[in-house]
């Protein structure tokens, strides 16, 4: 198992992204990878928006380290 794969593991998470995802209103989000690409999908609040969780992410510490 890879590193990414081991830290993206609900269980081994930070819980400090979990927060920081429920709190942007993403309900639910799957990452696939196939081959040598990634993808999400994710199932938001109708309220989200994008340009306000990269600001908000841009000025957390914890999500930069992550």
């Amino acid at each position: 198992m890879t590193e990414y794969e081991y830290w993206h593991k609900s269980e081994n998470g930070c819980p400090e992204v979990k927060a920081s995802i429920t709190g942007a209103g993403i309900a639910n989000m799957e990452i696939y990878r196939t081959g040598n690409r990634l993808f999400m999908i994710m199932d938001t609040s109708d309220d989200f928006d994008f340009a306000r969780k990269a600001v908000t992410d841009a000025a957390n510490p914890i999500i930069q380290e992550w």
